[in-house]
């Protein structure tokens, strides 16, 4: 495996580390604050956690962005990484596909969530634009008291049969086609769980949320914390609810009348009001905890901001593993060497010889055909031409210098001729290369 694709490896390593510290920390907190803490709180605790997450992988770039954050990190383990030398083809796709093994997952992710948001503004074009002046009345009422300045548009569609929200700049919620058989009291419990997620801009955090899956797939933690951010989320949303007036067996009726329509409902990128996951644990906690009707307090504000900004600058000036790439060296070994041609009058006058020739290797292991050069012979001129047209055919594992493949000077070869006897009444041929082979001798250049 190569320096870079070490170096990735390396750093999926890192990462693991570091967002298991970061949820772990956080876990930690709530656990403690369980007690005397809101849906809400806890909501935003575990969004700061996936903040610091998205935001680990560029710690490095942004203190080289910033004048004067030269520091270098803390690294506790160091790796050192050979160059790549010559290796079998097999060996290299074995690396390779591994490699391709670790990063699939992250492709795979992005593709299912590209192709989720698609499918959501797909029913959202779709879906019709609601006139009843009833329901325009209930969301404008409902935008004021939750203090929402943009514009909500409210549409209805046959292709879902949960509502959900969805949008920053131009939300939307959108009602099943069947809400019209909902009563009052139904369909403004809906009405403000939903537009309460909208003031929350769950919609973002939820985005947010897939978007550091796709890059922390590797730790089962992140997965965790992903579906406690859209559990708080809900709970938040139900907890608003109870704020507004509705008692909590009464609006645990009227979610269980929802969630009764929704049952072959595929989940969406999107707030949606029913998750049969989350709806056991949901009607739990509306009927028997009175923690979660607070909300966010600046203390839990600044408390999630110290975490992250803690956790942020602690991280980004600790490296868990680092790469050192080591520069190789090795020497030239031969790799493929050319049997040349025994000359057949040279045979059929049994005369045996040597030929010596230097000629240069290129950094590629190939021999330059400019550079042959007949040092030595014995006999002279007999065997010359056959070991002149056999050297070009020679190839090598190329020197390595400091981990670069290098040109070698001048390296000299030496050819044996030696014969044995042909076959009884038969002359030797034109291809005759005196079996066996003659010896072939490599003289190192030297230094």
């Amino acid at each position: 495996m190569d320096i870079a694709q070490t170096s990735l490896l390396l750093m999926l390593l890192d990462l693991l580390f570091k967002s298991t510290l970061v949820i772990g920390l956080n876990l930690l907190v709530i656990r403690v604050i369980t007690k005397r803490s809101s849906s809400s709180h806890k909501h935003l605790l575990w969004v700061s956690g996936v903040l610091c997450l998205a935001l680990l992988p560029l710690i490095p770039l942004l203190q080289e962005a910033v004048p004067g954050a030269t520091d270098e990190a803390v690294k506790i383990f160091n790796i050192s990484v050979f160059a790549e030398s010559a290796q079998l083809s097999t060996e290299r796709n074995v690396t390779q596909y591994g490699f391709l093994l670790l990063t699939l997952p992250t492709i795979f992710l992005f593709v299912r969530l590209c192709l989720s948001l698609q499918r959501v503004l797909r029913i959202s074009r779709n879906a019709e634009l609601v006139y009843d002046k009833s329901i325009k009345a209930s969301v404008h009422r409902i935008r004021e008291m939750l203090q929402i300045s943009r514009e909500v548009s409210i549409r209805q569609s046959s292709a879902i049969s949960s509502p959900f929200s969805f949008g920053l700049l131009r939300p939307s919620v959108i009602l099943p086609i069947t809400y019209s058989q909902w009563s009052d009291s139904v369909l403004e419990d809906v009405l403000v769980h939903e537009l309460s997620h909208i003031r929350r801009l769950d919609w973002l955090s939820m985005l947010l949320c897939q978007v550091v899956l796709c890059v922390y797939w590797f730790n089962p933690l992140v997965w965790l914390a992903v579906r406690k951010v859209d559990e708080e989320a809900e709970n938040s949303c139900d907890a608003a609810v109870i704020r507004c007036g509705k008692s909590n067996t009464e609006y645990a009726e009227n979610l269980l009348l929802v969630a009764r329509e929704c049952r072959n409902q595929k989940r969406l990128l999107a707030q949606m009001m029913v998750d049969r996951k989350l709806l056991s644990n949901r009607i739990t906690t509306i009927l028997e905890n009175p923690m979660m009707m607070k909300t966010i307090s600046r203390k839990m504000i600044a408390l999630s901001v110290a975490m992250a900004a803690t956790l942020l600058v602690g991280l980004g000036n600790v490296q868990l593993l680092d790469v050192q790439a080591q520069a190789s060296d090795q020497e030239m070994l031969p790799l493929n060497q050319s049997v040349p041609l025994y000359p057949r009058r040279a045979a059929e006058a049994k005369i045996e010889g040597w030929v010596q020739v230097h000629f240069d290797v290129t950094p590629q292991g190939t021999v330059d055909v400019d550079s042959i050069v007949v040092v030595d012979s014995e006999p002279a001129g007999v065997f010359d031409n056959s070991a002149l047209k056999a050297t070009p055919g020679f190839t090598f594992s190329p020197r390595l210098v400091n981990g670069e493949a290098v040109e070698v000077k001048r390296v000299q070869y030496v050819f044996k001729y030696q014969l044995t006897a042909p076959p009884e009444g038969q002359a030797w041929p034109d291809s005759y290369t005196g079996r066996p082979a003659p010896g072939q001798q490599i003289v190192p250049p030297s230094n």
